[in-house]
């Protein structure tokens, strides 16, 4: 009775087992048709899914739009300028070749809003644009740079607010700022300097 019982609740069990198994395995092979479509089985996961927003509908929108990828670069050269300009006045600030009699906080507070507005610009169009051509940016070596360096960037300025930010107090009216405030203003104008080059050569290599 007991083994009766026992073969009774066990088969529910393999049951679900073995429609489990047929299930993952239709999806492994749904999966890799597409992958075989798009030729792209090996790849990375990455690029797989760079392949895959080259394929949405917004990615296939702006790629066959007549205009909307005109439009959103445009909104993105805008951006770039809002960014580059607003920290560019607080980068030379901070090296000390311009508005000497300025406190650096009163230029952060008047000019770091359009830096911000800038850098959001920047992600919003920029992940539209490359949502348009992933796969194509993917082995784009200039692209790659300059994701590189906007890191980089992020990570300068993260420190400089972390650490010299934190005493401005005591330098904020000294014509000359702190070396390591003047550091890190030399490595954020040549770092956005770059990244700005860097998109600029996207459109030249491959």
């Amino acid at each position: 009775m007991a083994a009766a019982s026992r073969v009774f609740f066990e088969r529910p069990k393999r049951l679900r087992v073995l429609i489990s198994d047929v299930i993952s395995k239709r999806l492994r092979y749904e999966i890799n048709s597409h992958l075989r479509l798009w030729g792209i089985e090996k790849m990375g996961m990455f690029l797989v899914f760079c392949h895959w927003l080259d394929h949405t509908s917004m990615g296939t929108a702006i790629r066959e739009s007549l205009w909307l990828f005109p439009i959103i670069e445009t909104l993105h050269i805008f951006g770039i300028i809002s960014l580059v300009g607003g920290t560019s006045i607080l980068d030379l600030r901070l090296m000390g070749f311009t508005f000497r009699d300025e406190p650096v906080t009163k230029l952060a507070k008047r000019f770091l809003p359009w830096a911000w507005f800038g850098f959001i610009t920047q992600v919003v169009t920029g992940v539209l644009m490359f949502s348009s051509e992933a796969a194509k940016m993917y082995g784009n070596w200039a692209f790659q740079i300059k994701m590189l360096l906007i890191l980089v960037a992020g990570l300068n300025a993260v420190v400089f607010h972390s650490l010299s930010y934190q005493s401005v107090g005591k330098w904020d009216n000294d014509p000359i700022a702190p070396l390591s405030a003047r550091v890190a203003g030399s490595a954020s104008i040549l770092l956005w300097f770059g990244i700005v080059a860097m998109g600029r050569w996207i459109a030249y290599v491959v």
